[in-house]
């Protein structure tokens, strides 16, 4: 991201995160008021609100995540999920994408990247007809998996604001923080 916009009061705060974000900066100049401090990273209320909506402990969820890979309980909530992906289109973090070649003319053509979700047959369904993820359940597990387990491992962060933008949206009325809360209790009970 090149910027970060947290809502506040009076309208939205602007934390430049990059050399782009800084271009950005100075091209929308006269629509961005300067604040106190640009060194200013803190994020006061919102950053508040994220650690109060994911109560559940974070490294207690990954480190049941990596030992229940083949859980019932993936199955028990995963066939809720409808897979429609309206969860990754709102969601700030969701950053699935796919490759599209398409032809411009009988000898060019263009490829593109569009955003994509994890959560339909199609994401993962390869050429041969083979789906490594062939049902809804291994679809949502690999979603929450992602979240809370693979992206930690590797970059020390979860892919969750907290921002509850996917429960609002969500046809089936799933909510990540209940389900959250669910996975950190059965790590409780399990003595992780």
């Amino acid at each position: 991201a090149d910027w970060l916009l947290s809502p506040t009061a009076e309208g939205f705060k602007v934390a430049v995160l990059s050399a782009k974000g800084e271009d950005l900066a100075r091209q929308a100049g006269r629509f961005l008021s300067e604040t106190e401090s640009r060194t200013d990273t803190s994020h006061g209320d919102v950053e508040k609100q994220v650690h109060a909506n994911l109560s559940a402990r974070p490294e207690k969820i990954r480190a049941w995540l990596e030992s229940n890979f083949s859980d019932p309980l993936w199955k028990e909530i995963g066939w809720r999920c409808h897979g429609c992906g309206a969860c990754a289109f709102v969601c700030p973090t969701c950053h699935c994408f796919d490759i599209v070649d398409e032809p411009d003319s009988w000898d060019r053509g263009s490829r593109r990247r569009n955003w994509d979700t994890c959560q339909t047959a199609l994401f993962t369904l390869h050429a041969s007809g083979h789906n490594p993820r062939p049902d809804q359940p291994s679809r949502f597990r690999q979603r929450i998996m992602h979240k809370f387990s693979i992206y930690p491992a590797r970059f020390g962060e979860i892919l969750c604001t907290g921002c509850g933008r996917c429960i609002r949206t969500c046809a089936a009325g799933m909510d990540i923080i209940e389900i959250l809360a669910q996975l950190d209790r059965r790590s409780a009970e399990e003595g992780m």
